[in-house]
């Protein structure tokens, strides 16, 4: 180190000529102590006693003048060579060229790799989704999933700049299959590359399900297409079976025409559900006789079934145009078995006299202009029963004769309560609020104030409205032009399992047929209606704990990510949950998820292929709030396997662009070339704080203790 320090310097917190002063006096002080010795001492001890007393005292100087050593230090620092080591599964396999594991072996204790030690300070990591340390002590396992060569070499040249970067030597098959495009990075790294490209760059004949696209839900009874897109790598022309199979049975297959590779093809299959629940499906296609794996040739997807046909109620108070129109939307919808019950006078249907016994049986309930004040109580009492029972979707349309007095007997399926104010008839315009601009039942072809303000008016004749705190108002209504005088007019609410919503409006059929009339055709009710039908049936699924995963099935080695949100009953979100998951396999583990904006996240990693049990829990202190489940299915085969061949393009590119230089296993002798770049020195400061250092404190103990035990030994007084 010596040779290296260019400069020292002490400073102290005093003036330096009483500190000069004080060391004279220290120093003249203990040779008068010592001058004279009872009883006489040798010269030599003398000479100990006074050297250590003088020492004491100056080093209590330096404590007292609060002394700081300053150094400034010279460094030199060699140029740093970084090996990065692809250890991915696609690292493992065999080609035309051999096993590419034996080969980075073989590269690794090279002679050419070891001569690079005597210019480079070298260090050696190993990547997969990330770069990491290696030691020769480690081991290679070529298993990582995913191969993200960007976020590597990032992560590389970071700890490279904390040196003196020289370049990176990246071996490699350059098969990335996650992060950007790696020559765009090289581009801006600023330090050269040297792949040493592994493997040989010739297709692999191969057969693959290259990915299955699937509706998320569907229905039973009705067919429900999945596509399979198959790829084809240098295999001859061909047709090949595609089979569909739950539980080992096959449910359909067809056959598939396939070009000569390299080609693709799409293959639609139908499924036809029998029962709702969750259903697990097999696609598969056989192994060719050329192939290098099959492992690629089968995937498993989930699909959620629900049930094909809603009973839809629709109970009106009065036979209006209103009716007719609903009926029109909802017989569109070829999901919904449709009820339409019109209200008599005395409180009987002119169609469908035995709603009364069947009012369990229905899914949906629509109420246009009712209860009036001729419903029956017993009907009413019987929709309050079967809504507290289960949590049934209502729409709520007032009409011209609506009794809102009588809806206290279900107003707590509603979003609005019974004691309303009624005028006469009178226009009005809708508007929609600042929550309703952008919330997805509102969104039609109008998508701004100005587009709402187009459409005609239509009726209402509720001057004042009481509605439940907790709902959500999408649209008011104006009662002129100019926006003087509004109420509530499309109001939505969420209790508990329950969902609801309002339009306080009749004649609403004008929205769509007036603007018809001048060839405006966005039919903006049979939108917003849909709209509002879509909403109330998804969310009749709520839960209190919901679970998700980015994805159904997963490649063998892929990270599932999870997802947790908690909801109170009033569907407020919650962050103060404790939220345990547990995943069940061939085995049980378990995770604590963090907290993170309004979910709660992790990413886990399944270590062997198979099906999963994903079981998210969430409590408060003793309290349970509820629990999730869902299902995944890990592949056999790792998404590494889906495109083996080396990148030599890639590679090469990535070379040129940071000015380095691409190499075989054959043609290590080339890295003799590697410029080594300059010796960088540095000028390093240090200051040490010697008032506050426990070294002074040691050497003054050390000191007091040797004089002491001399002075001890002499028996001098």
């Amino acid at each position: 180190m010596l040779q290296n320090l260019s400069h020292i310097n002490i400073t102290l917190a005093g003036k330096t000529i009483i500190f000069l002063g004080l060391t004279i006096l220290v120093t003249v002080f203990s040779l008068y102590i010592y001058r004279r010795t009872n009883p006489v001492v040798s010269k030599f001890t003398k000479t100990i006693l006074t050297t250590t007393r003088i020492t004491v005292l100056f080093v209590l100087l330096l404590v007292l003048f609060e002394a700081t050593l300053q150094l400034k230090l010279k460094q030199t620092i060699q140029p740093s060579l970084a090996i990065a080591v692809d250890n991915s599964a696609s690292m493992n396999i065999s080609d035309i060229n051999g096993s590419r594991s034996k080969i980075v072996r073989q590269i690794l204790t090279s002679h050419q790799l070891n001569d690079l030690k005597d210019r480079f300070s070298t260090s050696v990591y190993t990547f997969s989704s990330d770069a990491l340390p290696f030691s020769f002590k480690d081991s290679l396992d070529f298993n990582g999933d995913l191969t993200n060569i960007s976020s590597s070499l990032l992560s590389i040249r970071d700890k490279l700049l904390q040196e003196n970067p020289g370049g990176i030597i990246l071996i490699s098959d350059g098969n990335y299959n996650a992060g950007v495009n790696p020559i765009k990075t090289a581009e801006e790294l600023g330090v050269p590359i040297y792949p040493v490209g592994i493997g040989s760059s010739d297709p692999i004949a191969d057969l693959s399900i290259m990915d299955i696209e699937s509706n998320l839900f569907a229905y039973t009874n009705e067919p429900s297409p999945i596509k399979i897109k198959l790829r084809n790598i240098g295999l001859p022309q061909s047709s090949i079976p595609v089979s569909l199979s739950k539980n080992g049975t096959i449910v359909h297959s067809k056959t598939v025409s396939l070009a000569a590779g390299p080609s693709e093809a799409t293959a639609e299959l139908m499924y036809t559900p029998l029962e709702p629940g969750r259903e697990k499906l097999t696609v598969s296609i056989p192994k060719q006789l050329q192939e290098q794996t099959s492992e690629n040739n089968k995937k498993i997807i989930y699909i959620n079934v629900l049930k094909s046909r809603l009973n839809v109620l629709v109970l009106s108070g009065l036979v209006s145009p209103d009716v007719s129109f609903l009926r029109r939307i909802l017989s569109a919808n070829q999901r919904f078995n449709t009820i339409v019950a019109v209200e008599k006078n005395d409180g009987s249907f002119y169609l469908n006299p035995e709603i009364l016994n069947q009012i369990d049986k229905v899914d949906f309930f629509i109420l246009f202009n009712f209860p009036t004040r001729n419903s029956q109580t017993l009907l009413l009492d019987q929709i309050n029963k079967t809504l507290a029972q289960n949590a049934k979707p209502v729409l709520f349309l007032s009409g011209k004769t609506t009794d809102f007095s009588r809806l206290f007997l279900i107003e707590d399926f509603l979003p609005i309560r019974a004691d309303n104010k009624t005028i006469r008839e009178s226009q009005i315009y809708l508007k929609p609020s600042s929550i309703g601009l952008t919330h997805p039942i509102m969104q039609t072809n109008y998508q701004n104030q100005d587009d709402w303000s187009m459409l005609p008016p239509v009726f209402t004749n509720i001057s004042a409205l009481n509605y439940w705190p907790n709902c959500e108002i999408l649209a008011m209504g104006v009662f002129s032009r100019t926006g003087t005088g509004q109420i509530p007019l499309i109001l939505i609410r969420t209790n508990g399992l329950q969902q609801s919503a309002a339009i306080l409006s009749y004649g609403n059929w004008r929205l769509d047929f007036l603007m018809a009339g001048i060839e405006q055709h966005e039919n903006v009710y049979t939108n917003l209606i849909n709209n509002l039908i879509r909403w109330l049936e998804s969310n009749r699924s709520f839960k209190t704990v919901n679970l998700e995963t980015d994805k159904r099935f997963y490649h063998f080695g892929d990270g599932v990510q999870i997802q947790v949100k908690v909801s109170d009953e009033d569907r407020k979100t919650r962050t103060d949950a404790n939220v345990q998951l547990e995943v069940s396999g061939k085995d049980k583990k378990y995770y604590t998820l963090n907290t993170e904006q309004d979910y709660y996240k992790t990413q886990i990693f399944p270590q062997v292929p198979g099906d999963y049990t994903l079981t998210a829990t969430a409590h408060t202190g003793s309290l349970f709030l509820g629990a999730d489940t869902l299902q995944i299915s890990v592949g056999d085969y790792s998404a590494e396997l889906a495109d083996i061949p080396q990148k030599k393009a890639l590679l090469q590119g990535i070379a040129q662009i940071s000015n380095g230089q691409y190499l075989s296993p054959d043609s290590l002798d080339l890295l003799k070339k590697i410029n080594p770049g300059r010796i960088r020195e540095s000028i390093v400061f240090r200051e040490n704080e010697l008032w506050n250092d426990k070294k002074i404190l040691a050497i003054l103990i050390v000191f007091l203790a040797v004089e002491w035990f001399i002075r001890k030994k002499k028996g001098m007084v």
